[in-house]
């Protein structure tokens, strides 16, 4: 199913779209035929029975997930900044997952279970990079919303 190495994808941190085009670089982009029709699963399954190197029903995917993916790891992380970057690294983790896709749930819950995950990470990671361990009893500022921050407590709970 890896239609490249994952050190392979992470060398290319520019945009979605260009880590995607970077591996269909031999002409094989393009939209599948009908593509509005196609639900998740059919997708999926043309995922499965594609040839090496085409990447058409994963970019669809894509495209269709793409702006609420950034949308919300936007909010959850409080960085706009960090976004763009955050909703790639979602992709990247799906697009090397799909065969462990036990398909015991919808794709789009899936989907935004692996962003709920990796923004929860990666706050609690920008957390401890902004702790100053020099002024004890001084809590950083984790730079996130509040109601973002009680969300990312309740997708906490529930995942234990």
């Amino acid at each position: 199913m890896a239609l490249c190495s994952r050190a392979a994808a992470r060398s290319h941190r520019v945009t979605l779209e260009g880590w995607i085009g970077s591996m269909a670089s031999e002409g094989r982009r393009g939209r599948l035929a009908g593509h509005q029709q196609i639900s998740d699963e059919e997708l999926l399954a043309h995922i499965r029975e594609a040839g090496e190197g085409d990447l058409r029903p994963f970019e669809e995917l894509v495209r269709r997930y793409q702006k609420k993916v950034t949308t919300n790891c936007r909010y959850l992380s409080g960085s706009p900044d960090d976004a763009e970057d955050l909703a790639q690294d979602v992709f990247m983790k799906v697009y090397f997952g799909l065969a462990g896709f036990e398909r015991r749930s919808s794709f789009n819950t899936w989907v935004q279970r692996i962003k709920s995950n990796h923004c929860i990470n990666f706050v609690k990671k920008k957390r401890l990079a902004t702790v100053n361990l020099e002024t004890p009893g001084v809590e950083a500022a984790s730079g996130v919303p509040p109601k973002a921050e009680r969300e990312l407590e309740k997708e906490a709970t529930k995942i234990r």
